[in-house]
């Protein structure tokens, strides 16, 4: 077994997280072997690990072969465009809860324009910035994109980068769909061969990437092959760094795909001496996950030519690091200090880790503030600024203030200060003439906010899952355990209607009544006692109903029943210093940091509710 292998350290960070006091295990393990441990703990894990490499699996594994597909480069960016068009369009009513929204191109490049404007900022390959750390008062920024689909959409933002001479990495997935495709799948019934057939004429655009200035590199999936397929999977990375160098792309690094989750390890435990986890050594030489076993710590990076695995970021011990990594539209997970994480001196010495969800804007702000020298470290998938107006389209980039109507699809750019652009947005009319998620999203999800109201929530400025609602729905999701939390918005460009909010309701809860019923009003008159009557009536048979105020001479109007709240999230605009923008042209139209603000708001309110 290696020597290097904490056991105190693994079983805290393996069993701690599924509530299991860690003191307690390690004490009733202290004196048996760690595959004993593993063993007696994997019904709980669904995850066992071995200190060796069973030889009769290891030969079992079906061989890595490859071939051609002859698939043309215009057929595989064609096939892209449709794919993502459908997967991550704006058509709402073929989609469910679960489905990612995401953005338009025009967002990265203002994302870029305004970092690139921090003073000591400098942006570096993840190669460069780990052989040259910043200094003094330097910041050094690295952009990891992982290519895992949208190879059309990472071709435009090289495109984006190379103009504001930034470099960034690329890291292609060896077994994506623009990258090739499985031919014929190894078993006991077809001499144990597992044959790739790889797009060849995808190099070109690998190569353009390239020659844009930017870094290419691996994103490495070998644990899909020995746990999906029972394939060779370090056979299938080895030969495919190989191939690559052949075809004159200067592969000198790789990034791993997929999670622990996945696999019960993660992808660069497939090379020796690497950890099995984020915070977790090196040591197991084999893992069970699922039924599905993997063989680790058998590639040598050296031998390979590989000078580095991009989450060296996260090991290395002596350079702070913000860490940002974009999740779904205009939801980032933010992290500071998140660096020496294998040294327990590190950790002691440093800042408690702190991460949070922000917006475009506050990923901005957290690099602005930083003192170096730091490092900033960004993922992002192309797909998440891929968004297309047609499954014929390649992304959208607005380059200048213009409405389009196609259909149902509202495509909208400019807004804020003049003629400068400062969002883009391509919202899908729902069956309430609303610009957001409709009745059959609506129905998928297993927590539901309808809402009714005025103004904001019909606005084309901002695209349906950076406004409140949506947003609203993805905070409550973990915190209340309903991960398909969903909102659908029924609103008018004019003052509340009472007649609409009754027939809009109504429709709304005969496909599923709502949890959380949510009311956007600019002004409730102390006297207007009809609609007074017609929100304590709408409480009697739902479980809350939130009043949002839409000005700051509103005051509540005094509901007594507990499951009536009224919230004011005017007063937060003013308390907020970041550089986002709350309004686009006037009061009356939010952009998304405001929608963040209030659903912030909203979030806290439901979730405290629903726990009590």
């Amino acid at each position: 077994m290696s020597q290097n292998f904490d056991i105190k350290n693994f079983l805290k960070r393996q069993y701690i997280r599924i509530g299991k006091p860690a003191e307690q295990i390690i004490n009733r393990f202290r004196n048996v072997k760690l595959r004993d441990v593993i063993k007696e703990e994997s019904i709980s894990t669904g995850t066992e690990y071995f200190d060796d490499v069973d030889p009769l699996r290891l030969r079992s594994l079906s061989s890595y072969q490859t071939t051609e597909s002859k698939q043309e480069l215009s057929t595989t960016l064609s096939n892209i465009n449709n794919q993502f068009f459908a997967a991550y369009g704006p058509e709402y009513d073929l989609k469910t809860a679960a489905n990612v929204s995401i953005d338009p191109a025009w967002y990265y490049q203002d994302l870029l324009t305004r970092v690139q404007a921090i003073p000591n900022l400098k942006f570096a390959t993840c190669k460069d910035g780990l052989e040259n750390p910043p200094t003094g008062d330097q910041i050094l920024c690295t952009i990891r994109h992982d290519v895992d689909g949208d190879l059309v959409a990472a071709i435009q933002q090289a495109k984006i980068e190379h103009n504001l001479n930034i470099p960034t990495s690329y890291y292609l997935l060896h077994n994506a769909p623009y990258y090739g495709v499985l031919q014929e799948q190894g078993t006991k019934e077809n001499k144990f061969v597992t044959t790739f057939a790889r797009h060849s004429s995808s190099v070109k655009a690998y190569l353009d990437i390239q020659n844009l200035g930017h870094e290419l590199a691996l994103h490495t999936d070998g644990m899909d092959y020995y746990q999906r397929l029972s394939t060779d999977g370090s056979k299938a990375v080895k030969t495919e760094i190989e191939w690559l160098r052949k075809q004159n792309c200067h592969i000198g690094g790789t990034t791993a795909h997929n999670s622990f989750s996945v696999y019960g390890c993660n992808n660069y435990s497939i090379f020796k001496n690497r950890p099995l986890g984020m915070s977790t050594p090196a040591g197991p030489k084999a893992v069970v996950h699922n039924g599905n076993w993997a063989p680790l710590q058998l590639l040598d990076e050296k031998a390979l030519g590989l000078e580095y695995e991009a989450n060296d970021y996260f090991w290395q011990d002596s350079i702070p690091l913000l860490y940002g990594c974009l999740m779904t539209q205009n939801n980032w997970y933010i992290a500071e200090n998140q660096y020496g994480l294998l040294s327990p001196e590190t950790k002691s010495s440093r800042e408690p880790l702190k991460g949070r969800y922000g917006t475009h804007d506050d990923i901005i702000d957290a690099i602005s503030k930083l003192t170096g020298p730091a490092y900033v470290k960004l993922v992002v998938h192309p797909m998440h600024y891929g968004l297309r107006s047609g499954d014929t389209e390649d992304p959208w980039l607005p380059e200048e203030p213009v409405t389009i109507s196609e259909g149902k699809v509202k495509m909208w750019a400019g807004g804020g200060l003049g003629n400068e652009i400062r969002g883009a947005a391509i919202s899908y009319i729902n069956e309430f003439k609303t610009p957001d998620r409709g009745i059959n999203c609506y129905k998928s999800g297993d927590f539901r906010i309808a809402v009714l109201g005025e103004k904001n929530t019909n606005s084309d400025r901002v695209s349906a899952d950076t406004k409140f609602p949506q947003v609203t729905a993805r905070m409550v999701r973990g915190p209340l355990a309903k991960p398909s939390a969903i909102a659908i918005s029924a609103a008018t460009n004019s003052s509340f209607s009472q007649d609409k909010a009754i027939s809009d309701l109504t429709r709304i809860s005969s496909t599923e009544v709502p949890d959380v019923v949510i009311l956007e009003i600019e002004t409730i008159p102390s006297n207007d006692n009809q609609l007074i009557e017609f929100i304590d009536n709408i409480s009697k048979n739902h479980k809350l109903i939130i009043i949002l105020h839409t000005t700051t001479n509103q005051k509540n109007t005094g509901f007594v029943q507990e499951n009536i709240i009224e919230i004011n999230p005017i007063h937060s605009f003013e308390k907020y210093t970041g550089s986002g923008l709350i309004y686009w042209e006037d009061e009356q139209t939010w952009a998304p940091q405001a929608h963040f603000l209030i659903a912030q708001l909203l979030s806290t309110t439901i979730i405290d509710f629903f726990k009590r």
